[in-house]
């Protein structure tokens, strides 16, 4: 018999506490609370927990560095974002960590929580996002350029030593930033498409591609929208600067794989480009037969 779902809410509001507390009274779970970073280490240390809804802000740190900390060593646990400060940063931040929910409070609805929680439990693991978050665990410190130089040729290099072709449709309404991309992958052993946003939908027939990077500001989200509705599984990286806030919560919620926030033209976005489609090529190669 599979055991109850174990929730760990972690917050220092009494309020708060007791409204979730309440809402999950007779939800199928076992629910515990903690009030601080420290607290919710120490819970996480002492039970296997499936998911844990985590305040924005901690007396004793931010919860984004909570589940940073957790996440450097636990691929498979869940996570809730609960926030009174929105920011365009801190979701971000927790997007690429594979926050899954970023939710602001007061609640509006105490019980639409407990229907998040549900939503979040039921969905099936996303291995590729797993991998990917990863990437995103450690801070992003700065670097000298002879650092950025040389881990820029090791990941240009596995992608020339892979095998595998993986076929990228990039939908960017701005056709030199599509054009740079292809460009960043000539030697990475893909297929590149290039289309705009409006034009994306036909890129999925007959053939679904390994992954879609869908470029720009304006009408990301209506173009990631327009995947979804066509497939809820292919994988999809967002390459956007100064998305607002409640963008990139709706592109949570789409379950894009990753927001890239770096500039096209840099080091940095080449090598984090190739270092997600390391991971997807790597998913592809774990899920492919025999």
């Amino acid at each position: 018999m599979a055991r109850e779902p174990n929730i760990l809410i972690v917050d220092d509001e009494p309020a708060v506490l007791r409204a979730l507390q309440l809402a999950f009274e007779d939800a199928p779970w076992r629910v515990e609370v903690a009030v601080s970073h420290r607290t919710a280490m120490e819970a996480y240390r002492r039970v296997p927990f499936d998911l844990m809804v985590v305040d924005k802000n901690l007396p004793d740190g931010s919860g984004v560095e909570l589940i940073r900390e957790i996440r450097c060593e636990d691929h498979e646990l869940r996570f809730i974002m609960i926030t009174g400060y929105a920011s365009a940063g801190s979701a971000l931040e927790t997007a690429n960590l594979g926050v899954e929910a970023y939710l602001e409070k007061p609640f509006r609805d105490i019980f639409a929580v407990r229907d998040t929680v549900e939503e979040v439990l039921g969905r099936p693991a996303n291995q590729l996002a797993s991998g990917v978050q990863q990437l995103f665990a450690n801070p992003r410190e700065s670097k000298p350029p002879q650092a950025l130089q040389a881990e820029e040729a090791a990941a240009e290099a596995a992608g020339d030593a892979s095998s595998d072709m993986l076929d990228v449709v990039i939908a960017s309404a701005d056709r030199p930033a599509g054009e740079l991309i292809v460009e960043h992958l000539t030697n990475w052993r893909t297929t590149c498409r290039v289309t705009s946003p409006a034009g994306l939908s036909a890129e999925l027939k007959p053939k679904v591609p390994a992954v879609i990077l869908v470029c720009g500001g304006r009408g990301v989200l209506g173009a990631v929208q327009r995947v979804r509705d066509e497939s809820a599984t292919v994988p999809i990286v967002v390459i956007a600067e100064r998305l607002g806030v409640q963008d990139i919560v709706a592109l949570i919620l789409l379950q894009v794989v990753a927001i890239i926030d770096d500039r096209p033209d840099s080091a940095k976005f080449r090598i984090r480009l190739w270092n997600l489609l390391a991971v997807v090529r790597k998913q592809r190669a774990l899920a492919a037969p025999g």
